[in-house]
């Protein structure tokens, strides 16, 4: 997980092994190629010795913030940005040491992100309550932060978030990391880095991009090779304290599992996604476990929609764009109406419901052939 002898091979296994961190950059590139820096395409913001990069368009109330997965970056939502910008303001931005924004102390840690994005969003003078949106790696994050600033908080859209309880690889084990002890994952970790090769591969860039980053303009595909790049030497190291975060969150839904309350919330889930494996548990029942924790998801609030988006891959917000705009835009709604969120069409609800009915009739089975879920 934090050690991989080129950008190839960091790319199938992160794909494989940890869904969370939206590394479907990896998947997205072939690898060779050089680029310069170009022109960031919004603001750069100090927030204290170091800069950070955010993108906000349009105009109105709540804002839409959104959180990037891993090894993704804001110019990746541009076809989102561009349509939620007709009716809300929206801001994209970088973490820290990704695209145009400065490295921070600590690489994509929670308690950084979400330090960092707080203080940037004063700092840029984009006034709250927010509406977060958050993929894979940053569904987690936008749940730590309105752990941390529950005000700051007026609605959220989770895209194909990751769940802590998810099975991720670890070294050459697969385990649910929040079971682990602090002692139990370091080990995985330095097990892993015993089996590295003495002589690795050295580091291969993007140079081509693929499905689905191929949707976004030109002028958006370059930049994303252009960002790979950048950031695929903190991406290798990526997940230290991993354990330390992905527990933490486990806690705060098990003490509170409905701590977002009755803001509104809507989850989308890809129809098309990669299971980890674990010994004994199926591939059927490996892809009911990931159902299963995408429908536990909806239940962190009443006031909730879950939507299983047909024909979709990770990256819901390329394969699926209009979805997306159209989930923000109902959250947008029910925030500034003061509303419970509805089905927006017969569709959306048989969705809703074969998702939740496949997660019940297999909870049982589920909960056989795989570890204790707390």
């Amino acid at each position: 997980m934090t050690y991989s002898p080129s950008a190839c091979q960091c790319r199938r296994s992160f794909r494989t092994t940890t869904r969370m961190i939206g590394i479907a950059a990896f998947l997205a590139t072939v690898c060779s190629a050089a680029a310069i820096d170009p022109q960031p395409v919004g603001k750069l913001i100090d927030i204290g010795g170091r800069k950070l990069h955010i993108h906000c368009t349009g105009n109105g109330s709540p804002s839409v913030v959104v959180e990037n997965g891993g090894a993704a970056f804001s110019f990746d939502w541009e076809l989102v940005q561009a349509k939620v910008a007709r009716f809300t303001r929206i801001c994209t931005y970088d973490r820290a040491g990704y695209a145009w924004s400065d490295a921070g102390p600590e690489f994509d840690t929670f308690d950084q992100a979400v330090h960092d994005l707080h203080l940037l969003l004063a700092k840029a003078n984009v006034p709250g309550p927010y509406v977060l949106v958050g993929h894979s790696l940053g569904g987690m994050m936008v749940r730590f932060y309105q752990a941390k600033y529950p005000a700051d908080i007026a609605g959220m859209v989770l895209v194909d978030s990751s769940h802590e309880d998810g099975l991720q690889r670890v070294g050459q084990e697969v385990v649910r990391i929040p079971e682990l002890s602090a002692k139990e994952f370091q080990l995985l970790i330095d097990q892993s880095r015993a089996n590295r090769p003495s002589n690795p591969e050295p580091d291969l860039v993007p140079s081509t991009i693929l499905p689905p980053y191929d949707k976004l303009p030109t002028q958006f595909q370059d930049l994303h090779l252009w960002a790979f790049k950048k950031v695929l030497p903190l991406v290798k190291n990526w997940g230290l304290n991993l354990q330390s975060d992905l527990s933490r969150l486990h806690q705060l839904r098990i003490a509170n599992p409905k701590s977002l309350g009755n803001i509104p919330l809507i989850v989308l889930t890809a129809s098309q996604f990669d299971v980890v494996q674990r010994p004994g548990i199926t591939d059927e029942l490996a892809q009911q476990d990931h159902l299963r924790l995408q429908n536990d998801l909806a239940q962190l609030s009443t006031n909730s929609r879950q939507i299983v988006v047909s024909g979709s891959g990770h990256e819901i917000y390329l394969y699926k764009t209009d979805v997306v705009v159209r989930s923000i835009s109902d959250v947008v709604s029910a925030v500034k109406n003061h509303r419970l969120l509805t089905a927006t069409s017969a569709q959306l609800m048989q969705e809703g419901a074969r998702l939740s009915m496949s997660v019940s009739n297999n909870a049982a089975r589920v909960g056989q052939g795989a570890p204790p879920h707390k």
